[in-house]
């Protein structure tokens, strides 16, 4: 049996929230660390505005989904397949909370751009091709909330228009993350090869590991979505709830 919108809807709200939980404590321990920095006079305003941003705006997305799908199944408990038309109706709570997933991505694939520009001393053309890639995201992420806007009610969320441009910018953030993650990486290898200090070796490769493992998990989440989305299942709900946490 095939799982319906509504009931992917609700899945990924519980998924999300529990996913939300695990966030919320790397927040804090993150907060904290930013505070200690910010006591040593080492604070980075562009790391300290970026994370208070994406907690913000993943708080936002998990508010939005809870909220929709506790009304989608108790706001008519009595009509038949109520659920489906709430969330059906495709009005601004949708494009609402689509915006908040497409905002948080972008927000994330241009801080990851500008890690890459910052690592490599500043250097403009290092970043000019996942620069381009964020570009490319902002605008397939515009395109797929017009989609949504222009959707009318009862109308299938896995329609072929909407389910193309996901795809494309679930592509382009995928690019994004594992070209910038790809020359973070090298830059870090190329600096512990010019160093040859033993301790600083341990260190770096740890950083390598930490960012590629990071890279990987991430990734893996968007893989886990695209596929989903182009056979049009509605499993893509739940992992894209997931993956917004």
């Amino acid at each position: 049996m095939a799982l319906s919108y509504s009931k992917s809807c609700l899945i990924g709200a519980i998924m999300e929230s529990m996913a939300y939980g695990l966030y919320f404590l790397l927040f804090c321990r993150c907060a904290r660390i930013l505070w200690k920095r910010h006591d040593k006079g080492a604070v980075s305003l562009y790391l300290t505005g970026a994370t208070i941003t994406l907690f913000v705006l993943i708080t936002m997305r998990m508010v939005l989904d809870n909220y929709a799908s506790v009304t989608a199944f108790t706001y008519a408990p009595t009509t038949p397949n109520a659920a489906e038309i709430y969330l059906g109706s495709f009005g601004n709570g949708a494009m609402f909370r689509t915006g908040t997933y497409v905002a948080l991505t972008i927000v994330a694939d241009i801080f990851i751009v500008f890690r890459v520009y910052a690592v490599w001393g500043n250097n403009i053309f290092v970043a000019i091709v996942p620069a381009l890639l964020a570009v490319a995201d902002i605008v397939t992420g515009a395109l797929t909330i017009q989609t949504i806007q222009r959707l009318t009610a009862g109308s299938s969320p896995d329609g072929s228009s909407i389910a193309t441009h996901l795809l494309i910018f679930y592509g382009f953030t995928l690019g994004v993350n594992v070209l910038s993650t790809f020359l973070i990486a090298l830059r870090i290898y190329l600096v512990q090869r010019q160093t040859r200090v033993i301790k600083s070796s341990m260190d770096l490769n740890l950083a390598i590991e930490v960012v590629v493992e990071s890279a990987a998990l991430y990734s893996s989440s968007l893989i886990a979505m695209i596929a989903p989305t182009a056979t049009g299942s509605n499993v893509q709900y739940c992992m894209l709830s997931v993956v917004s946490a």
